[in-house]
């Protein structure tokens, strides 16, 4: 015996029909998208952990200053002196006047070194000073800095006046 379905029920079993194929069409087409995204977001967070361990292992690794062996105090004089102004040049940083050693080595305790001192003046903008002070750190013959003294100046609030002292081992 045919089951009789009056218009209204006719049309709701059609709307059901065509919502049930959407539902499946859906499904199978973007279930394999929606995997491709699983596995691409998969990739990324291992790629990101692999990322920040290189970060972290060549970070560390730039911490640990390039340092060189001391040299008599003849020999490493000009070598130091050198290396700081042409870092005063790279960073854009005048150095006026030239820098002047402040004291000739004197012998450390308990050590066959002397410290050597070298006093720079000089004036640039902020970021160059900041810049200057980053990049102290790659200079090989640097022992450390002494004296750090930045003064802002009163008309031109962004030039600055630095006074330096750093110090190297020699023998």
């Amino acid at each position: 015996m045919p089951i009789s379905l009056d218009k209204r029920n006719k049309r709701a079993l059609i709307i059901l029909a065509a919502a049930a194929a959407l539902i499946l069409v859906f499904h199978y087409v973007t279930g394999p998208c929606l995997d491709e995204w699983r596995r691409v977001r998969l990739s990324l967070t291992a790629q990101e952990q692999r990322l920040a361990m290189i970060k972290t292992a060549h970070g560390s690794a730039e911490l640990v200053p390039a340092f060189e062996m001391p040299l008599d105090e003849d020999q490493q004089r000009p070598l130091f002196y050198r290396k700081i102004t042409e870092q005063f040049k790279k960073a854009g940083v005048n150095v006026n006047p030239l820098p002047q050693y402040v004291s000739r080595g004197r012998k450390l305790p308990n050590l066959s070194l002397k410290v050597l001192r070298l006093r720079c003046r000089s004036g640039g903008k902020y970021d160059q000073i900041l810049q200057l002070i980053a990049d102290l750190d790659k200079n090989p013959y640097l022992a450390g800095i002494e004296e750090f003294k930045i003064v802002c100046e009163k008309e031109k609030r962004e030039k600055m006046s630095l006074d330096l002292t750093v110090s190297t081992f020699v023998k």
